[in-house]
């Protein structure tokens, strides 16, 4: 099966208007530790970025020899909706948020599209962090110092290995990966009058009824098998158009929760309760005791993001 997969990494003069994207340091170095530990599952790795940050993470690459990383420039101002995203903003004094970052992402999906593969998959760059995975996924685990500039406490690679995307390949099968998340981060409402009635049910129904429709797709795994990728694109494209046409932005997240209402059947879907895992580390924010009480009540009826990894994959 020949895999491609697509990723960005936009940083140095994205904060504030119009693109309100992260400006912290620690993030940045966050995110190239990432990069390595995605390189490490031995795929074709397409990465863009802005053409001022080029020589930086080409220069990373050769560092760490990320043979199969290559570098390509898309300036996020270039992204073909940015120069319609900025005017909104400016008018209505709304949606500030980085809505260009991640809608671009479709937008590079469809530059990488290419019928040579037979999978291509979006895969946000900074994905390798604690936030996510189980301390056994990390071989370094015991020198993570909690620091940004500490390789070790991001390097994930017993799960960013070879066998990963061969495995999610083969669950998925002719269909899209489709991540789902039961919290509604972003609520529907905001876009139906635009897009048609989104089924969602009472949160208080939920064990009652289908929890596929209680939930909204999440963004950091896009793609899948070939089949369906243009189709995926050229729904964003429609859907993201109506909603420009009204003066609005949305979330990318909550227009690809319509994409997947609309053609279930395309996607292969895991609905999933938190991001949260067992070995999710507080900081100190409770006592440890506190931290224990609260993983035992809270894992005991709940699906974490992690699961489809560890018990669908079998990784």
């Amino acid at each position: 099966m020949k895999t491609k997969i697509v990723t960005a990494l936009y940083f140095d003069g994205m904060s504030g208007f119009p693109y309100f994207g992260h400006d912290t340091y620690a993030r940045k170095e966050r995110y190239l530790h990432s990069l390595r530990v995605l390189s490490n599952t031995n795929q074709e790795i397409s990465l863009y970025c802005n053409e001022n940050e080029f020589d930086l993470i080409v220069s990373h690459c050769n560092e760490y020899k990320l043979h199969n990383v290559n570098v390509k420039i898309s300036n996020i101002w270039d992204y073909p909706n940015s120069k319609k995203m900025k005017e909104i903003k400016e008018k209505s004094n709304a949606f500030n948020f980085y809505h260009e970052v991640d809608w671009n992402k479709i937008f590079l999906l469809e530059k990488e599209f290419n019928k040579n593969y037979d999978y291509i998959y979006w895969v946000d760059v900074g994905i390798s962090h604690s936030g996510l995975w189980l301390d056994r996924y990390n071989p370094h685990i015991e020198k993570c110092d909690g620091m940004s500039r500490t390789y070790e406490c991001y390097s994930y690679t017993n799960l960013f290995n070879d066998s990963l995307f061969p495995k999610m390949c083969n669950h998925i099968g002719e269909k899209l990966i489709n991540f789902s998340n039961t919290l509604l981060y972003h609520h529907p409402s905001s876009v139906e009058h635009i897009l048609g009635p989104y089924n969602v049910i009472d949160l208080f129904e939920r064990k009652q009824k289908d929890r596929k429709t209680n939930s909204l797709s999440v963004g950091g795994f896009l793609g899948g098998h070939i089949s369906k990728i243009k189709w995926f694109i050229n729904e964003f494209k429609k859907l993201s158009n109506m909603i420009l046409n009204n003066e609005m932005i949305s979330n990318h997240e909550l227009i690809i929760s319509f994409i997947v209402q609309n053609k279930p059947e395309n996607f292969s879907t895991f609905v999933f309760d938190t991001w949260y895992h067992k070995d999710f580390n507080f900081n100190g924010l409770v006592t440890q005791e506190e931290q224990e009480e609260f993983k035992k009540d809270y894992f005991k009826n709940s699906t974490q993001f992690v699961n489809f990894f560890d018990e669908k994959l079998k990784i």
